[in-house]
């Protein structure tokens, strides 16, 4: 019978093995030379339109040295060249500013030097300069005054549309009228002389357009307003039509809004001051116009509007 091992403790074990039993030493705490804290971070540029991405912009206008944005909280914010008050404030070279009195505001137009502003009750507030009647009231500013201060264009409710051009207005009402209000000179507002003021030139107030109805769409130029109109989205167009008349004898100005053939249903028009061009149900771009015949199609019928080659399916 084999012998029983005795069984060694864990002293001897470790102690065979040449290892101590012995405490560690404390370890040795080193104080390190006070040290002065960072400075703070410094604080972040000021942006005049608040944090990013608070207040998106929902309609953006462009004038000839300004621009304005309606935001999502109702307030406009305009820049650029302050003259004539078209920014709605008398300030010197200002970087991005509140216009004030305009509030809920849903839809911004600008024109060469004034702007206008739908609200969401429906109204229009304008502001810049007012030589031509450009905003809806009795002008008041002259070549030695600046422009006029925000304020509601009298006597204009149900507001659904409104846009702007080099020196007039139109607005676009959620029952399918029209009304326009400005320079004339080319009868682009499309009154037909009917206005009290027919013998003059400009109109200080919202004058009804003349010869169409159930308006959907509006597109403005320099001396030219167009109307998309009707259930079949019709081009309806005043004043200076050069580019959209038949090359023949006709008359190169319309006084009232008279109906442009030869072209598709339409759901959106946009005017230049040469030209124009309109968006298509099904998506296509068509267009008329242009310096030099760039976009003019002219045949023995006149001048004919041509689809835009490689654009499709476009929305706005």
């Amino acid at each position: 019978m084999l012998a029983r091992r005795r069984r060694r403790s864990p002293r001897a074990i470790f102690a065979g093995h040449g290892a101590s039993l012995r405490p560690p030493p404390p370890a040795v705490v080193r104080s390190l030379p006070d040290v002065a804290p960072a400075p703070p971070p410094p604080p972040p540029p000021t942006d005049p339109w608040g944090p990013r991405g608070a207040l998106p912009a929902v309609s953006l206008a462009v004038g000839d040295h300004h621009a304005c944005a309606a935001l999502a909280d109702g307030t406009v914010r305009c820049w650029g060249e302050p003259e004539d008050l078209r920014l709605g404030v008398d300030a010197a070279s200002p970087d991005v500013v509140a216009v004030p009195g305009v509030r809920d505001a849903v839809q911004v137009a600008a024109g060469s030097a004034h702007t206008c502003a739908r609200r969401r009750d429906g109204t229009l507030w304008c502001w810049g300069r007012n030589l031509e009647g450009q905003l809806g009231r009795r002008h008041l500013s002259d070549d030695t005054t600046p422009g006029e201060a925000p304020a509601a264009v009298p006597g204009l409710r149900g507001v659904a549309e409104v846009d702007a051009a080099y020196e007039h207005t139109c607005a676009r009402l959620a029952g399918g009228a029209a009304r326009c209000w400005g320079n004339n000179l080319d009868w682009e507002l499309g009154d037909d002389g009917r206005s009290e003021e027919a013998a003059g030139p400009t109109r200080d107030r919202p004058t009804p357009v003349v010869g169409v109805r159930g308006v959907t769409a509006l597109g403005l130029g320099e001396r030219m307003s167009c109307f998309v109109a009707g259930a079949d989205g019709e081009l309806w167009c005043a004043g200076a039509v050069e580019t959209l008349r038949a090359l023949d004898d006709g008359p190169a100005v319309w006084t009232r809004a008279t109906r442009v053939a030869s072209w598709p249903p339409l759901r959106a028009v946009a005017v230049g001051q040469s030209h124009a061009c309109g968006l298509a149900r099904d998506g296509a771009v068509w267009c008329v116009g242009g310096a030099r015949g760039t976009l003019l199609h002219t045949s023995s019928t006149g001048a004919v509007a041509l689809q835009i080659p490689a654009l499709s399916y476009v929305v706005a």
